[in-house]
């Protein structure tokens, strides 16, 4: 895309801004997530952390005793620096 046109660089500077400011909003909804949600809860509520918390619930399936990722049974409404075992 040749920007030398002065109205095409407008159009990719206005096109720049309305993007920032949809990554910014996503950015910005993820920081106040984060400081209600575990980090380690994936979106299917299992936890992916690889220590010890009281949050986890292990759940293993009918076939060989096979293990998953333990649930996290944890409230997203709560503060989970303190449930982290040290």
């Amino acid at each position: 895309m040749n920007i030398s046109n002065p109205q095409r660089k407008k159009a990719l500077e206005e096109s720049l801004a309305k993007l920032w400011d949809i990554y910014q909003g996503i950015a910005d909804t993820a920081t106040e997530v984060s400081k209600s949600r575990c980090p380690y809860k994936n979106a299917l509520d299992q936890c992916t952390a690889r220590f010890g918390c009281r949050n986890q619930k292990v759940v293993t399936t009918s076939k060989c005793n096979e293990k998953t990722l333990p649930i996290c049974t944890g409230s997203d409404k709560l503060d989970y620096r303190d449930a982290w075992e040290s």
